[in-house]
């Protein structure tokens, strides 16, 4: 039997694993298998081949499918294996950047509002004490370098986007958290927003009673031509989910007053 989360508040919680149980989950490309075992916990997983996979979907124990073969498997031993394992989203563990698959050209004094998904990781924590078994993406996205030069930048994820500016276009995708992202263009000359860095190791994961994650928003600011953006976090979960709750804190603390190089593509 498998029960459908999409309705319960996202695949984010703990779940009972008691000896010889054996659980399997289906969060978009990402398949997680866990058996418990005398003095053992057994973790495999797999990604499959399409990133936008809406797929979500848990087997209960003992009715659980096969691992199947070529997958990463990963023992941990204890001397007293936990009874549960939780499930935790997280963001990125460097920055993404978000390419549109369209340029996005925004004039002098102008400011948009558009939305932009980045897939997630995942922690799987064991039990009371919450050893971190793993911490994985769901999708692993590419390597990307950002910046002027190649030795000016920093190493950084790529995420193809749509960058929609209607949330009602944007899929629902179980792995994916939306960002709310608003640029302010306050130079004198058009932005021409080719690629956008989401400092996404400093954002939060929140979601909705009907199982969609969200970022805290975002807004991006461009002053001069060749200066840094300065980024603004909003507190707590955007206005487009009111009803959101915190899933999970960022992975490094948030910083205030940031100043970064956040676009590419400027024409001067």
């Amino acid at each position: 039997m498998t029960e459908k989360l999409i309705s319960s508040k996202g695949w984010n919680r703990r779940y009972e694993l008691a000896e010889t149980d054996r659980r399997f989950w289906q969060i978009g490309p990402f398949q997680l298998w866990a058996a418990a075992l005398p003095s053992e916990i057994r973790l495999a997983f797999a990604r499959g081949e399409d990133p936008l996979e809406t797929t979500l979907a848990i087997e209960r124990p003992g009715q659980c499918r096969d691992v199947r073969a070529g997958v990463e498997v990963r023992r941990f031993g204890f001397r007293h294996p936990p009874n549960s394992l939780e499930l935790i989203p997280a963001l990125a563990d460097r920055p993404v950047v978000a390419n549109p698959e369209e340029p996005l050209m925004l004039p002098p004094d102008e400011e948009v509002t558009v939305f932009v998904s980045t897939p997630m990781w995942i922690r799987v924590v064991a039990g009371d004490a919450a050893s971190v078994l793993l911490d994985v993406p769901t999708h692993r996205p590419s390597d990307s370098w950002f910046g002027p030069s190649t030795r000016e930048g920093e190493l950084c994820y790529a995420s193809r986007t749509t960058a929609r500016m209607n949330l009602e276009n944007l899929p629902v995708r179980p792995h994916r958290a939306i960002s709310v992202v608003r640029v302010k263009n306050g130079s004198t000359t058009d932005l021409n927003i080719e690629k956008m860095k989401l400092p996404t190791p400093q954002m939060s994961v929140f979601v909705t009673a009907k199982g969609r994650y969200w970022t805290e928003g975002v807004t991006l600011e461009r002053h001069g031509e060749n200066d840094p953006a300065a980024v603004r976090f909003d507190q707590g979960p955007p206005n487009e989910a009111p009803d959101a709750t915190l899933a999970a804190a960022p992975r490094s603390p948030l910083q205030r007053g940031l100043l970064t190089r956040a676009f590419a593509g400027i024409l001067q």
